[in-house]
């Protein structure tokens, strides 16, 4: 959504503690591996949400993570520069799917983001541990192996 919702879940900040312990070169791609699984996770819930008209909302959620930013965040939402048919005008996806989370004054709000995103919320944590754990594994084992 172009203003976005944000959201936190209890947990992460004993998994950002875990991987700040990590070694400098290691940080970026284990947030990029947690914040991708626990993206897929809430982006799996808010499709099951989507109102289904021609299907193309649905298609559009996807999610971007940068691990690279002060702050690693993920985005999970309608790809940016996707565009659809309403009323046989092409309009951006990301204004139609604000449009159909919020409403309008035409329209009933019919809310699929934020119902998705409470619905994921401990498989969110739960997926994001063992992602971090499988991440440590593969480190560690990738480490022995000496690459």
């Amino acid at each position: 959504m172009s203003d976005g919702i944000k959201v936190k879940f209890r947990g992460m900040k004993q998994l950002d503690r875990n991987i700040q312990r990590l070694p400098e070169e290691l940080k970026k791609k284990a947030y990029r591996s947690v914040l991708s699984t626990g993206a897929r996770v809430i982006a799996k819930h808010i499709k099951r949400n989507v109102p289904k008209d021609t299907g193309n909302l649905k298609r559009s959620i996807g999610i971007k993570v940068n691990p690279k930013a002060k702050t690693p965040w993920a985005r999970i939402g309608p790809k940016r520069g996707v565009t659809t048919t309403v009323d046989g005008k092409q309009v951006r996806v990301t204004t139609y799917a604000k449009n159909v989370e919020q409403g309008t004054v035409h329209t009933a709000a019919q809310p699929y983001v934020r119902p998705g995103i409470d619905s994921s919320g401990s498989e969110v944590m739960t997926k994001m541990a063992a992602g971090l754990n499988r991440f440590m594994t593969r480190a560690v084992a990738s480490a022995r192996r000496g690459r």
